[in-house]
């Protein structure tokens, strides 16, 4: 083995054991950066932060969202980037938009028949109760939080497309994909919030 490729090996070695230390401190510097604002979500604000002033705008906004109703806020990276940018810095940041986790909401029931059958052959006018389905609306709650206070400026529930109906043209058996409608669109909810940074919300 040539001296290059030892030195290159040796390398790689020290990188795969250091990756994962730097990984997890990467992820508590993260933690602790957003603290101020994930304690936002939660209504209690920070004296660091810059007062939020309606019509004084625009107001740096960073966004926040959580996997489960219980769980813990991480940044939402790549939202609220391009016109009011936060910068991720409490004593530059005004307002936060908290997103709660989309839920399921069942909107009713499509059932089914079963139409019976000898071998191929159909028997008329002969059917048996076949699988049900509900049908399912997705929606999701979002607040805007001012920093400073923690106290709620806005708040909307979002809703994601509506399911299609029971008599919807099905290829096949249906299931229960066939009756979910879309989630909702994270572009709307910055858009929403995006009005309140920017003073023109209405």
């Amino acid at each position: 083995m040539t001296p290059a490729r030892r030195m290159a090996i040796t390398l790689l070695c020290a990188i795969a054991l250091l990756a994962p230390s730097l990984a997890c401190g990467f992820a508590a510097e993260q933690r602790e950066r957003i603290a101020p604002m994930a304690a936002a979500c939660d209504g209690a604000g920070s004296a660091s932060a810059p007062a939020y002033v309606p019509g004084h705008g625009p107001h740096p906004i960073m966004a926040l969202g959580r996997v489960r109703p219980d769980g813990p806020w991480t940044q939402s990276l790549g939202r609220l980037t391009t016109r009011t940018p936060a910068g991720g810095r409490v004593e530059s940041t005004q307002l936060v938009l908290c997103e709660d986790p989309p839920r399921e909401v069942e909107l009713g029931e499509c059932a089914f028949d079963t139409v019976l059958r000898v071998g191929l052959v159909r028997v008329p006018g002969v059917r048996a109760e076949g699988p049900s389905f509900p049908r399912v609306q997705v929606e999701q709650r979002a607040r805007i939080v001012a920093l400073a206070s923690g106290a709620t400026i806005a708040e909307q529930v979002f809703r994601g497309a509506d399911p299609p109906a029971c008599d919807r043209s099905i290829t096949g058996e249906p299931s229960a994909s066939d009756f979910r409608g879309g989630g909702v669109s994270s572009a709307a909810i910055d858009a929403w919030a995006e009005g309140y940074a920017l003073d023109v919300a209405r």
